[in-house]
This record gives structure tokens, C-alpha cells and sequence, in this order.
């Protein structure tokens, strides 16, 4: 199996990293993954949250949950922007801290949908990507299960490169997915905000208008009969 199998530590503790957004006017986007995140961890117990985002660290502190590290996200992002991120993890499975590592993230599947989404980071297994792949109906083909290859210098060798390469792969498409999801969240937001905006611009101008009418026929009405009342 190319993913090894990796040995789990025996603790109940878990590393949630949760992805958010650093500004508001992004719609429901963050809101969607706090309840997914909520509905999938009943509670909060022996988790640690390591969060990249402001809005996903105001909704932690106010559920008091334990925030072990915080970063905030460019709008260009960088593999040195969350090499914070990934040294903590490496570090922290060195000691043996965690059993789970999973990830939270908006997955961006075009400009009106963003999925929420969880995913593995540890311990990996094919299983995490066939629930992700059902998940977002990715429709991603199995590889050939059996394949013939020559590997220096030896296989535990490649297999550990392959899960430190895999998992900053995967830190930086979560990342990128969230950050796509953002800009076309509040793409939208801006948009509707734009039509709502404009729809009471002309609904306000028509009310304007109805009164300003009234005013000048009122106005001209009263002079006709001022004038009348004079002749006769």
C-alpha cells in the first residue's frame, strides 16, 4: 500500500486544524463549516485546534475550545506562509501527541458552491480519500492495485518521504480550496449586496417622487383656491 502503514500513538488526544476566513462578507461560508465541525465533534474534549483565520478563532474562544496555534492567511498564499502550521504537526507527531490529526476546510467546487469538508491528515489511508472522493462526487479512478517499480534506496524510505510530501500537499490544496471558496463567497456576497442596494435606490426614488408630486399638487391646489377666494 503506498500509503505505509503508519503507527498510531495510544492517547486520546486529537489536533483539529480548523480553515476560515480572515474578514467577514463572505456569506455562509464560514458559518457552514463551524456546523459541520460542531455536528462532527460532539465536544471539544481532548481536542487541540491549531486555526489559520480570525473568524475561525473568535467562534473557537467563544466555544472555549483549546487553541494550541493561529495564523493568518494572505490572499496570496505561500508555502512559507503556513510553514508554521506544518512544523507544528511534524513536531508534534514526532512526540507521539496525537492519534488524529484532521483538517477542516471549504472544498471549492465552482462560484456558487463551497463544500464543507474533513479530511485525514493522520493517520493516512485510502479509506479518508474514497469518503472524500463519494463526498464531493470528485469521480477521481482508482490506480492499478498491483504495479511492478524499483525503489532506492529501500521502501520505508520512500513511503516516509511520500507522507511528508503528501501532507504538505494537502495543507496547501485545503488552504487554496478555503481561499478560492473565500473570494468567490464574497464575490457573491458583494454582488447581491450591489442588486439589494440598487432595488431600494429605486424604490426609495419612486417613494420620492410619489411625495413630491403630492407636495406640488397640494401647493397648486391651494394657490388656485387662494386665488379664487380673492376674486369672488
Amino acid at each position: 500500500m503506498i500509503f505505509g502503514e503508519e503507527i498510531v500513538p495510544k492517547t486520546d488526544k486529537k489536533l483539529i486544524i480548523l480553515v476560515s476566513t480572515d474578514r467577514g462578507l463572505a456569506g455562509a461560508l464560514n458559518q457552514k463549516l463551524f456546523k459541520k465541525l460542531l455536528e462532527e465533534q460532539q465536544n471539544f474534549d481532548n481536542i487541540d485546534f491549531f486555526v489559520l483565520g480570525k473568524k475561525g478563532l473568535e467562534f473557537l474562544k467563544r466555544s472555549g475550545a483549546n487553541i494550541v496555534g493561529f495564523l493568518e492567511m494572505p490572499d496570496m498564499i505561500e508555502e512559507k506562509h503556513f510553514l508554521p502550521l506544518v512544523e507544528f504537526v511534524y513536531q508534534k507527531l514526532g512526540e507521539w501527541a496525537y492519534s488524529q490529526v484532521m483538517i477542516y476546510f471549504n472544498f471549492f467546487k465552482n462560484v456558487v458552491v463551497q463544500i464543507p469538508t474533513s479530511m485525514y491528515i493522520f493517520p493516512l489511508n485510502f479509506q479518508t480519500f474514497e469518503d472524500i472522493n463519494t463526498e464531493l462526487n470528485l469521480n477521481i479512478k482508482e490506480s492499478p492495485k498491483k504495479m511492478d517499480f524499483l525503489i532506492e534506496p529501500d521502501l520505508p524510505s520512500v513511503i516516509k518521504e511520500f507522507q511528508r510530501q503528501f501532507r504538505n500537499y494537502l495543507f496547501f490544496v485545503s488552504i487554496l480550496q478555503n481561499k478560492t471558496g473565500e473570494f468567490a463567497s464574497r464575490m457573491i456576497a458583494m454582488k447581491n449586496a450591489k442588486d439589494n442596494s440598487t432595488e431600494m435606490i429605486k424604490w426609495l426614488t419612486l417613494i420620492f417622487n410619489k411625495e413630491r408630486q403630492s407636495k406640488i399638487t397640494q401647493e397648486v391646489s391651494e394657490i388656485v383656491s387662494a386665488k379664487e377666494a380673492i376674486e369672488w
